[in-house]
């Protein structure tokens, strides 16, 4: 019952969950509205600083600070920002904080607010300024792009390797909203200036106009979101119409009215099938197909888009939506589902089997040739419920040569090394780690991220597991930063 009791139905066959993963250990005193907040990916740390944006400049105004937490709320760092105006806060996929100045500089810090190195988006962007920038990371690297207040744009592709390039000019106006959108080779710049929708790339003199297919046409697009894979985007009308399609404009899923001509503080995607808006109690899922609905928040909350789903960051918890597992399974020609109520599907009757099982319950019901293990196997690779793995592993006892190779040799290993990396307490930094996350991140970035976790356990299920050699980080060169997190007392 507590698998299914936080599920609500979005459409006929689609559930989401909405659950509590932390409660925040820097207590109820933080209003996030008040803050410029940049979440690191895959469950990483948080950094927060004032918004400077949000409140009336004095001259006894010192210099900010930068307070960097984890997921959890525990303070890791904070540390007094000397520089340049800050413009935009993010973080790379070595979890180290990259901050843009007004003046086109790129510092990066590691989590502990030691200076790393410098770079800068060019003399053109130092001069003209910077009026707003985008940190994105993709499956490689971690770039920036930046708006000048000329409306040219500039973006560095890998920070670790910079090379500035220059997009091609826009016309007069100013830009109402702006996103990158990254390919495989290269990537574009999206940008909505008045009623116009704008494709930029490095290659092309001139920028491409797009024409999305509204039902109401005539408004202009005031906020827009693409998914983690950038397959798919959002955009927001000024009139409250979303826009949900491909992210070449081409295909439209649907089109929703949010029924609100008020701008939502953040829309992100969660996943890859539906889009979140965010207002300040308010926060609205919309599916790629028209289906929506709504929760009700304590406080003014963060978005953290994640390729699995989004993380919803308060002042006092720290909450994870995403798509619930429902494997259909087709008996007797009805469809039945894994967890709803009155299931009879196997992979439920396998796991109330196994409960019987631990508890030497002698009631068990018996199990039959079609066991729940191919429910159960993929169900534990995704869901927080280890009960599923030990589901899966009784099933094996009956299931072909075939599949239990695949258990064994693939979703098993994977399995072991996630669960090793997963923290132990509630306090801990808390990398939200699962084998979907585990396979994005590579096991050599998931030894990089180690925050408290058990690296000795995770080195010797990755050689139990034959896992390449080249794969398993040695302790010893896990970064100098997570070293020290690793030694802190908690």
């Amino acid at each position: 019952m507590a698998l299914i009791s936080d599920w609500t139905l979005l459409g006929d066959d689609v559930f989401y969950r909405k659950h509590e993963v932390y409660s925040m250990d820097w207590g109820g005193g933080i209003n996030l509205g008040d803050f410029m907040v940049a979440a690191a990916p895959y469950g990483g740390p948080l950094a927060l600083t004032r918004d400077e944006t949000k409140f009336t400049k004095t001259h006894q105004t010192g210099k900010p600070l930068i307070f960097i937490f984890s997921s959890s709320g525990k303070k890791i760092s904070s540390f007094k920002w000397t520089s340049g105006f800050l413009v935009t806060l993010g973080w790379s996929r070595g979890e180290d904080l990259v901050c843009v100045q007004e003046d086109g500089a790129v510092l990066l810090h590691d989590m502990f607010g030691n200076y790393q190195h410098t770079f800068n988006m060019g003399q053109e962007a130092k001069d003209t300024h910077i009026l707003s920038a985008q940190v994105f990371t993709s499956y490689r690297e971690t770039g920036v792009a930046v708006l000048t207040k000329s409306n040219r744009i500039f973006m560095v592709n890998n920070i670790h390797e910079p090379k500035t390039r220059k997009y091609p000019d826009l016309p007069g106006g100013s830009v109402t909203c702006w996103c990158v959108v990254r390919e495989e080779r290269h990537s574009n710049v999206l940008v909505s200036q008045g009623r116009d929708l704008l494709l930029l790339n490095h290659i092309d003199e001139r920028p491409q106009a797009l024409y999305p297919e509204w039902n109401e046409p005539g408004g202009f697009v005031v906020e827009m979101s693409v998914s983690t894979n950038s397959r798919h985007i959002a955009l927001l009308s000024d009139s409250g119409k979303l826009w949900i399609g491909s992210s070449d404009i081409r295909i439209k899923y649907c089109e929703y009215d949010a029924k609100s001509q008020v701008k939502p503080k953040q829309m992100a995607w969660c996943g890859t099938g539906s889009v979140v808006l965010v207002w300040e109690v308010t926060l609205e899922v919309v599916s790629v197909n028209g289906e929506a609905t709504s929760y009700y928040l304590d406080s003014s909350s963060h978005l953290a888009q994640e390729a699995d789903g989004v993380r919803v960051i308060g002042s006092t918890c720290h909450d994870l939506l995403q798509k619930s597992l429902v494997i259909v399974m087709q008996i007797d020609c009805s469809v039945l589902y894994l967890w709803p109520f009155g299931s009879i599907g196997h992979g439920r009757g396998l796991t109330l089997n196994t409960f019987g099982y631990r508890t030497r319950r002698a009631n068990s019901a018996p199990l039959d040739s079609q066991t729940g293990a191919p429910t159960c196997s993929p169900s534990s690779g995704l869901a927080w419920v280890v009960s599923f793995s030990s589901s899966a592993a009784l099933g094996e006892l009956f299931e072909t040569k075939t599949f239990i190779y695949h258990i064994r040799n693939f979703l098993c290993r994977d399995l072991s090394v996630s669960l090793m990396a997963r923290p132990r307490g509630v306090h801990s930094t808390g990398h939200l780690t699962h084998r979907k996350k585990f396979r994005l991140l590579s096991l050599k970035l998931t030894h990089e991220h180690l925050t408290g976790c058990d690296h000795a356990g995770i080195s010797r299920q990755g050689r139990r597991a034959h896992l390449p050699a080249g794969q398993i980080v040695p302790q010893h060169e896990i970064h100098t930063s997570h070293r020290k997190l690793i030694n802190q007392p908690y």
